[in-house]
């Protein structure tokens, strides 16, 4: 099977176009990040959507759909399988609390400022056709955008790292007018990001000051000699 040279690190990866997972059929190669590639894949249904290689593999057969269904004939009904007591049900409650309850401790920073959540995931069965199994304990609901509310097309199951990572692209950074994301500066100077924004908010840097300043061990905010 041939291979395509991936544009991160180097790396080589499987091609899959053309080749059909479940009810999902592979268009093409979508995007490569953190060394991983996504593809888009059209499900038996119509539905396109971007899914990564591992779990085309591994684990992802429809786009949702064929769990639906299993919602809609009542096999993951909560007496049957018990998922009132499972981690995406308990996901579900706290996202619909955080979002619609104003005695939630965490409204303000979701309800209160306009988070919402849309009307398809009022129901747990739409929820969990749209989001799945959590791919592991490491993965938690993320907010794609975090100005936008709760939704099969804004919300994903990711890592601690990568909802970091997340943070960090809604950042953004003007030197000699061009404009670039905090991760995109940290990947161009390697400068972390938790120095850039240290740099900037901590210590009063100007942004061009903080993006090509070199770093210092030890030295990097050390007084001036009087």
């Amino acid at each position: 099977m041939p291979f395509l040279k991936g544009t991160n690190r180097g790396c080589r990866f499987q091609d899959l176009t053309g080749i059909r997972f479940g009810q999902l059929s592979v268009l093409r190669l979508d995007k490569i990040e953190d060394g991983r590639s996504w593809w888009l894949c059209k499900c038996d249904c119509g539905v396109e959507l971007s899914v990564r290689s591992n779990n085309l593999k591994q684990k992802t057969k429809s786009c949702g759909c064929r769990n639906y269904r299993k919602c809609r004939q009542g096999k993951f009904r909560q007496g049957k399988h018990g998922l009132s007591k499972s981690v995406e049900y308990r996901t579900w409650i706290t996202m619909l609390q955080r979002c619609l309850d104003e005695n939630c401790k965490s409204y303000s920073r979701y309800g209160g400022r306009g988070i919402t959540v849309c009307e398809r995931w009022l129901l747990f069965e739409n929820f969990f056709a749209d989001m799945g199994m959590r791919p592991s304990k490491r993965h938690s609901i993320d907010r794609i955008d975090n100005e936008k509310g709760y939704g099969p097309d804004n919300c994903r199951w990711a890592t601690q790292k990568e909802q970091t990572r997340n943070t960090r692209r809604n950042r953004h950074l003007v030197l000699n007018g061009i404009t670039k994301t905090l991760a995109e500066w940290e990947e161009l100077t390697g400068i972390s990001h938790v120095t850039i924004t240290a740099r900037i908010d901590r210590h009063g840097w100007d942004v061009e000051r903080a993006l090509t300043t070199p770093i210092r061990p030890h030295k990097e905010y050390e007084r001036k000699a009087v």
